[in-house]
């Protein structure tokens, strides 16, 4: 354990790995968390399964990869400097 805080020092990728989806679960469980103890609103904070419950109807009924898209992809190259 020591040597994950040690200075720059070479991790293994299974050590990589494993930190990485640690931390993705730790963000996910405070974020279901703070929408259970309704912290926040539930209108601006949705619960996670709220958030994957909508994905079906964003991309069939309101056309999520047509309206992004696009700006996604000009946002990109507006912050990367591309013409």
């Amino acid at each position: 354990m020591a040597e994950l805080f040690a200075i720059r020092k070479e991790t293994s990728r299974s050590t990589k790995l494993t930190l990485g989806i640690v931390a993705w679960v730790v963000v996910v469980l405070a974020w279901a968390l703070v929408s259970k103890w309704e912290l926040i609103s539930s209108y601006v904070f949705p619960s996670p399964m709220g958030v994957l419950r909508a994905f079906p109807m964003l991309f069939s009924e309101r056309g999520l990869m047509a309206t992004c898209g696009p700006v996604g992809c000009a946002s990109a190259r507006h912050f990367c400097g591309a013409p």
